[in-house]
């Protein structure tokens, strides 16, 4: 009797769980991208970083990484504070829009005042591959400074 009443409201709870959406799971990645940031871990930012990535400045993939691992060494936690992401998938494909403001510093109280700080446009491809996992493909920033 007494097990009975554990699992019939974990029955419950497993009957309101919901899949994701595919629109969900692509947010999930660019948080996960964001986490990995912050923590200044590459291996966490590449991990969601399709091999097939290029963008316009001909940059592939072992080309980001090189980037992030120059950057993270060179300037310690940085704090991410991104906006609401619109997100559009169409098939194996998906592309996600948000605003960041970014700054060195980790968030912490001890850091008072970030520095370096700055807003960026993100614009930014996905594939889904064939391990059913959403990946980078390409990305453009743009900063909010003026020229």
């Amino acid at each position: 009797m007494h097990s009975l009443r554990i699992l019939i409201p974990l029955l419950g709870l497993a009957a309101c769980w919901q899949k994701p959406t595919e629109e969900e799971r692509v947010r999930s990645v660019v948080q996960s991208v964001i986490t990995g940031a912050e923590a200044g871990d590459v291996g966490d930012v590449m991990a969601n970083v399709s091999k097939r990535y290029h963008d316009d400045s001909d940059m592939d993939q072992e080309g980001i990484r090189g980037v992030l691992t120059m950057e993270f060494m060179k300037r310690g936690p940085i704090l991410v504070v991104p906006g609401p992401i619109e997100v559009v998938v169409t098939g194996a494909t998906a592309h996600a829009t948000f605003e960041a403001a970014i700054a060195e510093g980790s968030g912490k109280w001890t850091d008072v005042m970030p520095v370096s700080a700055d807003g960026w446009h993100l614009d930014v491809d996905f594939v889904r591959e064939e391990d059913d996992v959403w990946r980078v493909q390409n990305h453009t920033l743009t900063s909010w400074k003026r020229p």
